[in-house]
């Protein structure tokens, strides 16, 4: 008889057991979970990270191109003043020149006329 209690011992036992195993399953389904979220986690942290370094690169080229189209302007700048002023005095050059040429023509006239 006591074989029979046994059995049924265990057969309460497992019946028992269920809402054990059930609990541990929901424990073990949250580990997972969370270890799960904390890897997507752990992923966004490193890919702010990459974002926030590739972008301070690009600043950084940005900001030398930016130095450099500068120092380029400025170069454009006084080459175009430079050539201004070279046109400038050329003009000064002819309207002397038409100048004495005129004065010089008057001279031809009186001394012809």
């Amino acid at each position: 008889m006591q074989r029979g209690n046994c059995g049924s011992n265990r057969r309460l036992d497992s019946k028992r057991s269920w809402p054990l195993l059930s609990e541990i399953s929901r424990r073990v389904k949250r580990r997972r979970a969370t270890a799960s979220l904390e890897k997507c986690f752990q992923e966004g942290k490193e890919r702010e990270r990459s974002l926030v370094e590739e972008g301070a690169k690009r600043e950084a080229q940005f900001k030398e191109l930016l130095r450099s189209l500068e120092a380029e302007k400025n170069n454009l700048e006084e080459r175009l003043t430079n050539q201004l002023a070279q046109l400038n005095g050329s003009i000064a050059d002819y309207q002397q020149e038409a100048a004495d040429n005129r004065e010089h023509l008057a001279e031809l006239q009186r001394v012809g006329g």
